[in-house]
């Protein structure tokens, strides 16, 4: 019997030490479960299932790829894939946003010169018409300045 005793003993232990793990990871686990209810609490949201996060995944996945996802390893995997699409595509648009934004920033530089060449036409031919105008009147008065002196010519000899 004494033989007998020291395995059981032995088997006791481990048992209970396995007891013991068994318990903390229990204990961890209640831990757990109850943060989890203290957060969805502060956020207001509930437990999501694999049912509805597949569903709510299915509008980003591949079209190619309509298989329904069964595991968490495998919802990880397709958010993953769904996650790289879509921010390759968000950089992609990104880029088309800051070409677009240089573009019209080049359009206002260009209806901006646009308009001050019209302005500058605009006074250019406004200066071409005084001149117009200045030109008539120095010819007017270079004629009255001839006849005048021609009148003086007239009354000298006479």
């Amino acid at each position: 019997m004494p033989k007998l005793r020291r395995p059981i003993v032995k088997l006791l232990s481990d048992k209970e030490s396995e007891k013991d793990a068994a318990q903390n990871a229990l204990e961890q686990w209640d831990d757990l479960i109850q943060e989890r209810k203290l957060a969805q609490e502060r956020t207001g949201t509930t437990n999501l299932t694999l049912e509805s996060l597949n569903k709510d995944l299915k509008p980003f996945r591949d079209e190619n790829n309509k298989k329904e996802v069964d595991s968490l390893e495998l919802l990880s995997i397709e958010h993953n894939v769904c996650f790289s699409r879509i921010s390759s595509k968000l950089g992609a648009s990104k880029d088309n946003l800051i070409t677009l934004s240089q573009l019209t920033k080049t359009c206002n530089i260009f209806s901006e010169s646009k308009t001050q060449e019209n302005n500058l036409n605009i006074e250019y031919n406004s200066i071409l018409n005084k001149k117009s105008s200045i030109q008539v009147e120095r010819d007017r008065l270079f004629e009255a300045l001839q006849e005048c002196e021609r009148d003086l010519e007239k009354k000298i000899l006479n």
